[in-house]
């Protein structure tokens, strides 16, 4: 891996051109990291990696700028950041990227595990690495005002760029504790829903449970998996949210989109699973999905296209009724307000959204926190992606709270429902290293 030093030329050239108070000095170059990229996807040094199934991959190392929000109220706020930046090296006119997610209810105080995690973080990191099909660049930001010194930025950039030089290789090591909540408790709760939703016409909601795990080690991931953005954030010193979601929320790059309705599961026994598109339950818990993102879209949209019937989405342990959805926009909206137009979706909560989030605090054991959320990117332009946080987990120290749920309606049988997040534990399960 060789990497070339440039920068002090192009630090100087931004130093001399500087009047304003603060700036980001970014510096980008094209590498090649073929031998190491195995390597660099489990890095103990990162903060983020995400990993798109369209062989687009991000890394981060380093906090250059870090922003925690407690509320969601707040998170429009995002949008208004629009920091100066000098950029120069490769990809010099494109704009800048910050990384992180949000919560699922981002208007509850976190609590149990999640109780010192922000409901929304963002990261732009000090060093991001960027592999788009089989090209790689590193993209080097940093603060500086006309007092600073091309020689100190220098010296960040040659640690930062050795660090990716250097990592160690952590073999995964897991070990199965308990379910929260067990059969019993689970079948209890199950109950409940449904007897809510037959008498207060709630169509669905969604049972969530965990099945926690001791891991002595950070989990990593396998990178690129077929269908699944694989994703592993930074919360903080002590915790880690990482997974394997299927579920695209909303893609948006110049006035064009893309989003994905996917909900009705079956269990993958490796036969034909055309059943699936003959399953009157799921198909009806999928028509309630496509609807109501259609349904939020449409007003903002120029055009908007999806077939009227799903395809199937077969993954290693599950497949999913999917229907994707494109379309154009009327005028530039920034990603971050139709993710709050969107989210949380059907899919994740159930509907009536107000009434199902109600029967979600009621009766589920657990917090949610990120699960079901969303995490991704934006950049200042306000293009941006993000996922669905389903198939994820948490990791605190050595405990790891695996996350998965289901739809119910008042056709659902309890058995399925509980074997059905058995495999979608699997799911995750099978993206370990």
């Amino acid at each position: 891996m060789l990497i070339k030093n440039n920068i002090i030329k192009y630090l100087n050239l931004a130093l001399a051109s500087l009047n304003e108070e603060e700036v980001i000095f970014r510096y980008t170059q094209k590498i090649n990291l073929d031998s190491h990229w195995k390597n660099l996807t489990c890095h103990n040094k990162q903060i983020f990696h995400i990993s798109y199934p369209n062989s687009t991959t991000f890394i981060g190392f380093g906090e250059c700028r870090t922003y925690a929000i407690k509320s969601g109220k707040d998170l429009g706020e995002l949008k208004k950041i629009n920091f100066s930046h000098r950029s120069y090296g490769c990809k010099k006119n494109t704009s800048p990227k910050l990384f992180g997610g949000v919560a699922f209810n981002i208007n509850e105080k976190a609590k149990g595990a999640w109780e010192k995690i922000p409901n929304i973080l963002f990261y732009l990191p000090k060093l991001l690495i960027t592999k788009n099909e089989n090209e790689y660049y590193i993209s080097f930001n940093s603060i500086i005002n006309k007092h600073t010194h091309a020689d100190e930025i220098n010296e960040q950039y040659l640690k930062y760029t050795q660090i990716i030089k250097n990592y160690a290789i952590i073999e995964n090591d897991i070990s199965f504790q308990k379910n929260i909540p067990n059969k019993i408790e689970y079948n209890n709760i199950f109950n409940s829903y449904i007897e809510n939703i037959k008498l207060k016409s709630i169509d669905k909601a969604i049972l969530s449970r965990v099945k926690v795990y001791k891991s002595k080690n950070k989990i990593n991931l396998k990178d690129n998996l077929p269908y699944s953005t694989n994703f592993n954030f930074k919360l903080n010193k002590d915790n880690y949210f990482f997974g394997s979601t299927p579920e695209l929320l909303i893609e948006c790059e110049n006035k064009k989109y893309n989003t994905l309705a996917l909900a009705g599961t079956l269990i993958n026994n490796n036969q034909f699973n055309g059943s699936l598109l003959e399953d009157k339950k799921e198909l009806k818990e999928h028509k309630y999905v496509v609807e109501n993102i259609v349904d939020i879209l449409r007003p903002s949209s120029s055009k908007i296209s999806y077939e009227s019937k799903p395809g199937i989405l077969e993954l290693k342990n599950l497949c999913h009724l999917s229907t994707p959805i494109t379309g154009s926009l009327k005028q530039n909206i920034h990603i971050l307000d139709l993710l709050l137009k969107l989210y949380p979706t059907p899919a994740v909560l159930g509907l009536p959204k107000k009434d199902a989030l109600d029967l979600i605090l009621k009766y589920e054991a657990i917090n949610r926190g990120w699960y079901g959320g969303c995490i991704g990117w934006f950049d200042l332009t306000g293009n941006g992606r993000f996922d669905v946080s389903i198939r994820s987990a948490l990791q605190n120290k050595s405990t790891v709270y695996f996350y998965a749920g289901g739809g119910i309606l008042k056709e659902s049988v309890m058995d399925k429902e509980w074997q059905e997040t058995e495999s979608k534990f699997l799911q995750l399960l099978s993206a370990i290293h």
